[in-house]
């Protein structure tokens, strides 16, 4: 879901971190200007974490295959943030259309 709110663009979505090799949990994540924040829910009652995107670089292939990692015996669409020299955030998509949205948006915000 996409929304323009005081000149700022905002993405939001549902997305997934992997803890394990078939542990994977869901959260939604809000895109907001340069802050990216990551809540329990949609609800967004409980954040979990923020980043600044200011200094960041996004690492995104877009070769489907070297883009899709399985876990739990689903394909996820993989998006890598690199926060700086020795810290990565990564996080996975389950569908197409988010996987474009969020490489779209990011770039955009990042620059």
């Amino acid at each position: 879901m996409k929304l323009k709110m005081k000149n700022k663009y905002i993405y939001e979505s549902k997305v997934y971190f992997k803890f394990g090799p078939d542990q994977v949990e869901q959260y939604y994540m809000t895109l907001k200007g340069t802050d990216l924040y990551c809540y329990d829910g949609e609800e967004k009652a409980n954040i979990k974490f923020m980043h600044t995107l200011i200094g960041c670089f996004i690492i995104i292939n877009d070769s489907p295959t070297s883009a899709n990692e399985e876990m739990a015996g689903k394909i996820y669409r993989r998006i890598e943030l690199k926060l700086s020299q020795q810290f990565k955030r990564v996080f996975y998509v389950d569908n197409e259309k988010d996987y474009r949205s969020w490489s779209k948006n990011l770039k955009r915000q990042i620059g």
